[in-house]
């Protein structure tokens, strides 16, 4: 559903990706980890056309990004944003409608199957009941669901998230997730969400991808991925791998042995699960 091959791009003057290979299948969802700056989020602005890739080939849906418009290209892949805007003076279902311009144009006028749509992602997202509310109005939980409501009106057949839990507690994270890949299985998505913590990662991917700087240094599963060593070289920090007590996948701790220069016990010494 995606693919991307040797995908060179940045901006002017820095070159930032080099050489990427990455492929999500239909129904599957790959995180993407790596520090900051090794460039996860200029991957998907590439993915999106929103820099032009320097070299390389990226295909949505099997149509070579090169050969489609801004409009056929917003209707493979949305993107849930960083930092989404929510511009004031709207409700929620206007704000989720908007979703529909790449279906409708911009001077278009919603039919009844643009509505459909649009009922369709917000209930999905659990936003519906607060559809005729101000959206200066929301919770920063009810803000990302409609912001992710509004991906899914879209209908797109490849869902690109960006960090969409960096400022959701713990509780609204794992929802986002849990909703992501439901939708991915129901509606046969690619889904390529970049991450910050790892453990997310592990327990929501099919596999994740591991960037850094600019490359993809491995991709699996997240046993594969997810070793102390691979993982305190790259970040620079060492790191004690568990196994979840419920689904045997990897769990990600900073060692607590470094805090004091080693002296203490480690985190994998007091937290281990057999």
């Amino acid at each position: 559903m995606l693919s991307v091959r040797d995908l060179w791009a940045g901006y002017p003057g820095r070159s930032v990706l080099r050489g990427i290979d990455l492929a999500v299948a239909e129904g599957e969802v790959v995180a993407l980890i790596g520090p900051n700056g090794c460039g996860k989020t200029t991957l998907i602005r590439a993915i999106t056309g929103v820099i032009r890739p320097e070299r390389g080939e990226v295909r949505l849906a099997g149509e070579d990004t090169r050969s489609l418009s801004t409009r056929e290209r917003a209707r493979r892949a949305a993107v849930v944003p960083q930092a989404a805007s929510l511009p004031a003076g709207f409700s929620v279902l206007e704000q989720v409608l908007l979703g529909r311009t790449p279906h409708i144009g911009l001077l278009g006028s919603a039919g009844a199957d643009d509505l459909a749509a649009t009922r369709r992602a917000m209930l999905a997202t659990d936003c519906w009941s607060l559809a005729e509310r101000p959206v200066e109005e929301l919770s920063g939980g009810e803000r990302q669901r409609v912001v992710l409501a509004r991906a899914l009106a879209q209908e797109p057949r490849v869902l690109l998230l960006d960090e969409p839990t960096s400022h959701l507690d713990l509780g609204h994270q794992v929802r986002i997730f849990q909703l992501a890949i439901r939708l991915g299985r129901q509606n046969g998505m690619a889904v390529l969400a970049a991450v910050h913590d790892l453990t997310l990662a592990s327990l929501f991917a099919d596999r994740i991808a591991l960037m850094e700087d600019g490359r993809i240094a491995l991709a699996g599963t997240p046993e594969e991925v997810l070793r102390p060593e691979l993982i305190e070289r790259i970040y620079g920090m060492p790191v004690v791998v568990l196994r979840h007590p419920t689904t045997g996948r990897p769990v990600v701790l900073p060692d607590g042995a470094s805090r004091n220069g080693g002296t203490p016990a480690s985190l994998g010494e007091t937290l281990r699960v057999e």
